[in-house]
Order: structure tokens, then C-alpha cells, then sequence
């Protein structure tokens, strides 16, 4: 499979010579400038989505981890407790963004592959 490269530089090239065709209606050069800005956006929108969905993924951690530190303590917790809550917490937020750290190298690999290839889930 050939590999795409997305530059933003080719997109102008393309859009101009759309804006170059003095015969098409003003609705078929701006068709055209679409086609020609597609690869680009397509890309950006999967590269929008991907790291939505790693910032869901971290927060949602953090809530959970939020969700066990309340479960932790009772109605009338005493400051201890409370404490325990908190440092219980702070530590399961701080490895939860650690495990996350660590899934960037594949997510960036893969974000790579498909850009290179021009193909977006």
C-alpha cells in the first residue's frame, strides 16, 4: 500500500488551482477546495479523537479512584480517615496517570501508522 503524506502546502497547491477554474459555478470550486482540504481534516479529526478518548480514559480513572477513596470513609469520618481517603486517592490518581504515561508510545505509533497510511477509524 502507497503512504500518504499530508502537507498542508500540497492542500493550498490544490485548493488554488480549483480557485484557477474561471468555467465552474462558485459551488464547484468550493466542492473542489473540500476535496482538496480532506485528507488534512480527516487527519486532524483523528487525531482530535484519539486523544479524546485518552483524556476519557484518564479521567475516568480519576474518578474512579475518586469513587474508592469516598468508599473508604464512613458518615462521620474521623481526620485520620479522612486523610487515609486522601493520601489513598492522590496515589491511585498518581499510578493511574502513570499506567496512561505509559500506553503514549503505542498510541503515538499507532496514530503514526495511520496518518502514514492515510487511513482513519
Amino acid at each position: 500500500m502507497a503512504t500518504k503524506r499530508l502537507n498542508k502546502g500540497d492542500m493550498f497547491k490544490c485548493g488554488a488551482k480549483c480557485c484557477e477554474n474561471t468555467s465552474g459555478s462558485v459551488e464547484e470550486v468550493q466542492r473542489c477546495i473540500e476535496r482538496c482540504a480532506e485528507p488534512l481534516t480527516k487527519c486532524q479529526t483523528h487525531i482530535q479523537n484519539e486523544m479524546q478518548q485518552f483524556q476519557d480514559r484518564l479521567q475516568r480513572g480519576a474518578l474512579d479512584c475518586q469513587d474508592k477513596a469516598k468508599d473508604q470513609m464512613g458518615p462521620n469520618s474521623s481526620d485520620a480517615e479522612i486523610s487515609k481517603a486522601k493520601a489513598f486517592m492522590e496515589k491511585c490518581v498518581v499510578d493511574c496517570a502513570e499506567n496512561h504515561i505509559k500506553m503514549l508510545p503505542n498510541m503515538l505509533k499507532k496514530m503514526k501508522e495511520s496518518i502514514t497510511k492515510g487511513v482513519y477509524s
